[in-house]
């Protein structure tokens, strides 16, 4: 082979600029015929990523329905819907803090990709079938705030619901809400209950008072306890013992947790029961923290 390196048959290439462009073409391929042929390679290149954006687009959409749950679907209903509207109360609530989904409540599949598979198996609130059916609130409720319902049913609010047509007996949505949870304090408590409870109506109208009363000490005992707590961490801060201190605090925190529970009951008497042990029991952990904290002063600690 010489030094121009021809040989009959072969590619010759040669650079011009940043292309390699080839110097030779098989016989009887015109110019027109390599024109069509890059022009059809570069259509079908473009079909192909078109093709592969289109696949990655819905697995994408798949994806984001799976990981949106149920809000990953409803958020697109139209404004003001009723879809739309329980996802805006669900948001920022409690229970969407706590990853506490609708299906927990409501039955579905949110994992499912299409309308037919996230809502197999459910059935209309108004359906008693339903676990979101008034008489079934509770019960549902109950599956993560046990406590709360063991006292619940031993409520004459329970007994009313047994018996009562839908809507006309008071559940655990009655004063909490449904979506959005709230939690009564002393400031609304009377409000809530007088709904039910007045002289209009008839229904034991003082209830509103006496739940005010009981629900207001309820938050003194509970700021009690914070109070003591707080006493409690900083004497174990200065180096005293504080070992009868956090017994006491043991004991007040138990009886607290559960005149909380108890408060579901809405058998005063037996809360404010409850609640007096907690206090005493805050009471007696603060003594037991300024005792600790003036024998340290004295033996010079």
């Amino acid at each position: 082979m010489n030094g121009g390196g021809q040989a009959s048959g072969q590619a010759r290439c040669m650079h011009a600029g940043r292309r390699l462009v080839r110097t030779d073409r098989p016989a009887g391929v015109t110019d027109a015929t390599m024109h069509a042929g890059t022009l059809l390679a570069r259509v079908v290149f473009a079909m192909t990523r078109l093709l592969v954006l289109v696949m990655a687009l819905l697995l994408a959409a798949r994806s984001t329905a799976a990981a949106g749950g149920c809000p990953g679907c409803h958020r697109g209903a139209p404004p003001g819907s009723a879809a739309v509207i329980a996802v805006e109360r669900w948001q920022g609530s409690v229970h969407a803090g706590a990853r506490v989904t609708c299906d927990r409540c409501h039955g579905g599949h949110p994992e499912a990709t299409t309308r037919e598979g996230a809502h197999a198996g459910m059935v209309s609130p108004s359906d008693p079938a339903s676990p979101v059916h008034s008489t079934h609130v509770p019960e549902t409720c109950g599956r993560c705030h046990d406590p709360q319902y063991q006292e619940f049913i031993r409520s004459r609010h329970y007994r009313v619901l047994q018996g009562a047509a839908p809507g006309e007996a008071p559940t655990c949505v009655t004063c909490h809400g449904a979506m959005h949870t709230e939690v009564l304090t002393p400031e609304t408590v009377a409000a809530a209950c007088a709904r039910c409870h007045n002289t209009r109506d008839g229904v034991s109208p003082r209830i509103p008072q006496e739940a005010h009363a009981t629900l207001d000490l309820i938050f003194y005992a509970k700021t009690t306890l914070e109070w003591s707590r707080d006493a409690v961490v900083h004497a174990r801060a200065l180096g005293r013992e504080v070992g009868e201190a956090e017994q006491a605090m043991v004991t007040a925190e138990a009886a607290f947790h559960a005149a909380e529970a108890k408060w579901h009951s809405f058998r005063f008497d037996e809360i404010l029961a409850t609640v007096e042990r907690a206090y005493a029991g805050a009471k007696a952990a603060k003594r037991a923290v300024d005792d600790a904290v003036i024998r340290g002063a004295l033996e010079g600690r």
